[in-house]
């Protein structure tokens, strides 16, 4: 290291390494993405970064080093923050998603579509509901719900379709419609 003042820790090599890398011409930072020994070699660019980054491009000043650096570190906190939200928010909607199974609509709808002579004949009693998707609204006394699921029962599969409303705290169907998705037939329970 020729110059003084550029010691200390590199923040954005440690957190971006890969794009830190490409900016500051550093390949070596690419060295991440090795299983293992890339978490390591993060805590290395975390100390040589400054040098590694000094000797590989020329800088106006030390000032303007320090001052893309603190950009660098700037970037890879907003980045793992970003991250880290969306990565929470697509995993609480999941977990909602898969928490429906639970919801009074569905098992309402899953307690009719199972209960029906029709549908006890063509696909059994023993029904399994998967790849719930739609929307649900509880709005205390009144909500609505419009949903679709899947089931599959002796190696047969079909898709449910329902809307439902919800006045004065009971739910009732204004529709629900049952597809066979080997006949292609459309049954309508409700």
């Amino acid at each position: 290291m020729n110059e003084k003042g550029i010691e200390g820790l590199n923040w954005g090599a440690f957190l971006i390494a890969p794009f830190w890398g490409v900016g500051n011409r550093v390949p070596k930072a690419f060295l991440v993405f090795i299983p293992i020994f890339g978490v390591f070699y993060s805590f290395v660019l975390l100390f040589k970064g400054n040098e590694w980054a000094w000797e590989s491009r020329s800088w106006r000043d030390v000032d303007h080093f320090k001052k893309a650096q603190r950009y660098w570190a700037i970037g890879g906190l907003l980045f793992w923050v970003i991250a880290f939200t969306l990565g929470n928010s697509l995993f609480f909607e999941n977990w909602f998603f898969r928490g429906t199974f639970n919801k009074i609509p569905v098992q309402i709808a899953i307690e009719a579509v199972g209960s029906n002579p029709q549908i006890q004949e063509m696909f059994g009693t023993q029904l399994s509901t998967r790849d719930i998707s739609g929307t649900f609204k509880d709005l205390g006394p009144t909500g609505s719900a419009d949903f679709v699921f899947r089931f599959d029962a002796r190696n047969k599969s079909g898709i449910v379709y329902s809307r439902m409303t919800k006045e004065l705290n009971e739910w009732s169907f204004e529709s629900l419609t049952v597809k066979d998705f080997q006949t292609r037939e459309l049954i309508k329970i409700k």
